[in-house]
C-alpha cells in the first residue's frame, strides 16, 4: 500500500516526492551557512534531543520501550533529533522499524532523508548497491511522517538563503577592498611627480598614525576629503538585520531568540517569555506531526505527547520583585530585650 494522500495534486506530490516545484533548492548547509538558521536549529535539537515521549493522557499508561531506548551507538535523543530536523527542513521525515510476526513494532531508527524518495504512488524507494533507485521490497518496514506545512524549508525560504549567501559575498568583498575613509584629492597646485604623491601618502598614514596624529599637516597640492556616513555599508547591515527577521518567521520563531542574548537583567522577563512561547508554539511546529503520525494505530496506537518539563521555564523569585517588597531588614546592632 502506498503513501500518497487522497488529497495530494500534482504540485502537492512534486514537494512530496522532492521535485523543485519551482526554481533550484539550496542545500542544507547552504541555509545553515545562516545564523538565524543554524541557532534556530540548535534550540530545536537540544529540546528534542532531551524531550522524551511519553503519553498524552494517562501517565501510568506503559508505552513500548523501543520509543525512548534505541539498540547500538545511535541514542534514543539523536533519532529524536534527525526527525525533527527532517521536518523542519524538508517537511517530511521516516523512521525505519523492526516488526515482529504480529506486526508490533520493536525497534526504529531515523532513515535520513537523502537515503530514500517516494514514487507517484507513495511507495518508499531506496538506493540498492549499485546507487539505482528502488522500490523497497517491505513497505511495511518504513513509517512515513508528513510535516505541517504546505512545502519544506528549503523551498519557501530558498530565495532569502540564496540573498544571505549573496549578501555575505558583498561583506567580504567590501572587506577585501574597503571604501577610503580619507582622500587626498590633488589639486591644480599640485607639481610633484607619481612617486612623490605615493611618499606623500605614506607620510600621511605615518603621520596620522603616530603619537600627536589628531593634528595633520596637507602638502600643497592636496585637499583632504572625509568619507563619514557611507550609504552602501548601512545598507549592508540593515539588510543583514531584515534577513534575519526574515529567518524567524521561516522558521516560526520570535526573533528575539535567534539574537542570541543571555538574558540580562534587563531582558530577563523577556528571555523567560519568548522561551516558553517557543516550547508551546514554534516547537509545535515540528514535532506536533511527528508525535501525531506515532499515535496512528499502525505505530503505537496511544496518544503521545513530547515531555518538555525540564525546559519549562518559570522566572525567579528574586526576579519579580517580591524578594525587594517582602524582604525583612536585618538587624544593624544588638538587640535590646
Amino acid at each position: 500500500m502506498g503513501l500518497r494522500s487522497p488529497w495530494a495534486g500534482d504540485n502537492v506530490l512534486q514537494t512530496i516526492v522532492g521535485v523543485p516545484v519551482g526554481g533550484e533548492v539550496p542545500t542544507v548547509a547552504a541555509a545553515l551557512s545562516v545564523p538565524a538558521v543554524s541557532r534556530a536549529t540548535a534550540l530545536h535539537s537540544v529540546v528534542a534531543a532531551g524531550s522524551p515521549w511519553i503519553p498524552a493522557e494517562d501517565p501510568a499508561l506503559a508505552l513500548p520501550s523501543w520509543l525512548n531506548k534505541t539498540q547500538g551507538v545511535i541514542p534514543a535523543g539523536k533519532r529524536r533529533v534527525g526527525l525533527v530536523q527532517d521536518i523542519m527542513f524538508h517537511n517530511q521525515a521516516m523512521l525505519a522499524v523492526a516488526r515482529d510476526d504480529s506486526g508490533q513494532i520493536q525497534d526504529a531508527m531515523h532513515w535520513p532523508r537523502w537515503t530514500w524518495q517516494l514514487d507517484a504512488q507513495g511507495l518508499v524507494k531506496i538506493q540498492n548497491e549499485q546507487g539505482h533507485w528502488i522500490t523497497a521490497p517491505d513497505q511495511s518496514r518504513f513509517v512515513w511522517i508528513p510535516g505541517l506545512m504546505p512545502m519544506s524549508f528549503m523551498e519557501y525560504a530558498a530565495a532569502s538563503i540564496s540573498q544571505y549567501v549573496a549578501l555575505c559575498k558583498t561583506i567580504s568583498n567590501r572587506a577585501k577592498s574597503p571604501i577610503p575613509l580619507v582622500e587626498l584629492h590633488v589639486t591644480e597646485d599640485w607639481t610633484g611627480t607619481k612617486e612623490e604623491l605615493a611618499a606623500a601618502q605614506r607620510a600621511w598614514n605615518t603621520a596620522r598614525e603616530a603619537e600627536g596624529g589628531s593634528t595633520a599637516v596637507t602638502p600643497k597640492g592636496l585637499q583632504v576629503i572625509i568619507h563619514t556616513g557611507v550609504e552602501d555599508q548601512s545598507m549592508l547591515i540593515e539588510a543583514r538585520n531584515a534577513i534575519r527577521l526574515d529567518f524567524a518567521n521561516f522558521t516560526n520563531m520570535n526573533a528575539s531568540i535567534l539574537d542570541g542574548n543571555s538574558g540580562a537583567s534587563d531582558n530577563y522577563s523577556n528571555t523567560l517569555q519568548d522561551a516558553n512561547e517557543f516550547l508551546r508554539l514554534s516547537l509545535g511546529l515540528y514535532t506536533q506531526p511527528i508525535t501525531q503520525r506515532l499515535s496512528q494505530d499502525d505505530v503505537v496506537g496511544e496518544e503521545l505527547t513530547w515531555d518538555h518539563s525540564k525546559f519549562d521555564l518559570t522566572p525567579a523569585q528574586g526576579n519579580t520583585g517580591q524578594a525587594v517588597t517582602t524582604a525583612t531588614p536585618l538587624p544593624i546592632g544588638p538587640t535590646q530585650a
